[in-house]
């Protein structure tokens, strides 16, 4: 969520998404749900990055008037991976990947999801890279008592290899 809004907001665009997302009816939410049968995700959420697309186009961080920072973990290294840089869309798209619900974002050898996974409140990228006057962190853990290992979400090699070689199909 803290990728999406802060994406958003570097764009210039927050106005005009307040905008959209406060005229949505519960039918128009219903419409932007695009259910996959991925053992990783239930959606795809292309229709909502459709729809982001048209709202900031195809802007790269490093272009944006705004330094933003968004945050995705590599299920494959189990490790943050941080966008600085490249194509907006994607960055958001990896970060909002919450395993089981949208389907993770495979870059290169990476298995992108969100970055909440390994720290749910991941701030010091930003502090690293920016000399920020503020800092947008979205906080939307459960504070679940079980600790969830990586190892849990990934499918079974031989799934993840069956659909893999599907998506590499033309």
């Amino acid at each position: 969520m803290g990728a999406l809004i802060g994406g958003i907001y570097a764009a210039g665009k927050l106005p005009e998404y307040r905008d959209w997302v406060c005229t949505l009816d519960y039918l128009d939410v219903l419409r932007l749900v695009d259910v996959t049968w991925s053992p990783m995700g239930a959606m795809r959420a292309s229709k909502v990055m459709g729809k982001l697309e048209a709202l900031v186009g195809d802007v790269l961080i490093e272009n944006l008037p705004i330094p933003v920072t968004t945050v995705a973990t590599d299920l494959v290294r189990q490790r943050e991976v941080w966008f600085q840089n490249g194509p907006l869309l994607q960055a958001i798209r990896a970060s909002i990947a919450v395993p089981g619900v949208i389907t993770p974002v495979h870059l290169g050898e990476q298995v992108l999801v969100d970055g909440g996974l390994l720290n749910p409140l991941p701030i010091m990228p930003v502090v690293a890279a920016h000399q920020a006057d503020f800092v947008v962190a979205v906080n939307v853990t459960a504070h679940s008592p079980l600790p969830v290992r990586l190892e849990e979400l990934l499918p079974p090699k031989e799934e993840a290899a069956d659909s893999q070689t599907k998506r590499d199909r033309p």
